[in-house]
């Protein structure tokens, strides 16, 4: 029987962190860990995090603490080391799932598995954003589902669409995958900023691994200003962290495409129909 580890890297998370976790107890298929690695936090992530180690009963939370702030990808790659599973789900602290996703997810990837023998990367058909003032008491999913009027939704999982598509499962990076997708495709990028996830999709996707998506909803993404995307929006090093984390595919972009990258000057008005594939 497969396990499956989901690891969440936290940086100053603590107003999140709890209800992150209690989105896994209420799983229909919890997990069989959790590993939450505390990205040198500032605020009471440390205190959320033990108290969640000490009250937790479902399941076995591993904790662990960067000595010093490292981001996003080092802090997933770290998370992975420490993980057990044969599948892994990366969830962002901030962020929630429906009680449906884990079970659904699995059984999505063990029947690619099966048919297609090689795992594949499983995400959900559509995410849903929202904000604290939709949060109801007792996190009622349904009402919480019902009242939220914004989604990315991925209707097209071919190579293309991922290399030139902002709305895309490797954009989002909060998917089930295989460690051995983790370990053939090089693991999170870690001089790129918050473009880390998109390199780690794109890698997959490179590494001919399909994407499959799971009816629906199944993932819950929360909009706030302190989010680890919007942070990384307010740098002066934005557009070098863009610049790194297409540097790793310049065997995959046109020269073309990277002189309009390199023209870009505001990040926000980066048409992606202008990145254009070399011919394979």
């Amino acid at each position: 029987m497969s396990t499956l580890s989901v690891i969440i890297p936290a940086y100053n998370a603590a107003p999140f962190l709890a209800q992150a976790v209690l989105s896994l107890v209420a799983q229909r298929r919890r997990p069989d860990e959790v590993v939450i690695v505390n990205d040198a936090s500032t605020d009471g992530t440390r205190r959320v995090l033990e108290r969640l180690r000490r009250k937790t009963k479902q399941f076995a939370i591993i904790a662990a603490e960067n000595a010093e702030n490292l981001g996003g990808g080092a802090t997933r790659n770290r998370a992975v080391a420490l993980a057990k599973g044969d599948y892994l789900f990366c969830l962002d602290a901030d962020n929630l799932l429906l009680p449906d996703t884990l079970h659904l997810f699995l059984e999505r990837a063990e029947q690619a598995r099966a048919m297609e023998g090689r795992p594949a990367v499983i995400c959900s058909e559509a995410l849903q954003f929202f904000r604290d003032r939709f949060l109801v008491p007792r996190l009622n999913w349904v009402r919480i589902g019902k009242r939220l009027g914004e989604r990315w939704e991925f209707f097209n999982l071919s190579r293309t669409a991922i290399l030139t598509n902002p709305v895309s499962p490797a954009s989002s990076g909060n998917y089930l995958y295989h460690r051995e997708i983790f370990e053939r495709s090089g693991g999170y990028a870690e001089d790129c900023g918050a473009y880390d996830a998109w390199v780690f999709g794109v890698r997959n996707c490179l590494a001919g691994y399909p994407f499959l998506a799971v009816p629906g909803v199944s993932y819950l993404h929360r909009l706030h200003p302190r989010s680890y995307w919007e942070q990384d929006i307010l740098k002066d090093n934005r557009r070098d962290h863009m610049m790194r984390a297409f540097g790793n595919f310049r065997h995959v972009y046109t020269e073309e495409t990277f002189d309009y990258l390199q023209a870009v000057r505001r990040i926000g008005r980066l048409d992606w129909s202008r990145l254009k594939l070399r011919v394979s």
